[in-house]
C-alpha cells in the first residue's frame, strides 16, 4: 500500500500535524504520575505477615531493636516439606522490615 511516487505509506485517519489541546496534555501528565507512597506502620506482635526471601507466611512473635533498626522474630505457620532444610530455619527467622510485607 505505498503512496504512488513518494516512498511513504499514507496516513490512514491520522493527522501529523494536528496538535493536542493542553487540557488533554495535562489529564494524560497526571495519570502517569507515580501514586504517592504511605511509610507502612511499624508492625506489632501478633501481626500476619509474609516473610519476601521465602515467601512464607506466619506471625510476628518477637521485636527487637539493634541500634535504631528493629528486627522482627516470624514464626512460620507450617513447617516446610523440604527435608534439607536447617532446623534454625525450620520454624521461623529474625528478618529486618525490608524482608518482611503484610499477608
Amino acid at each position: 500500500m505505498m503512496a504512488q511516487g513518494t516512498g511513504r505509506r499514507p496516513t490512514r485517519g491520522r493527522h501529523p500535524a494536528r496538535s493536542l489541546h493542553s487540557y488533554t496534555c495535562t489529564r494524560q501528565k497526571v495519570r502517569k504520575r507515580m501514586p504517592s507512597r504511605r511509610r507502612q506502620a511499624e508492625l506489632e506482635i501478633g501481626d500476619r505477615v509474609r516473610s519476601k526471601l521465602n515467601r512464607r507466611a506466619g506471625t510476628i512473635d518477637a521485636v527487637d531493636t539493634v541500634g535504631d533498626r528493629r528486627q522482627y522474630g516470624l514464626h512460620y505457620d507450617e513447617a516446610p516439606q523440604d527435608e534439607y532444610l536447617t532446623t534454625a530455619g525450620h520454624d521461623g527467622a529474625q528478618l529486618p522490615p525490608e524482608l518482611i510485607e503484610r499477608a
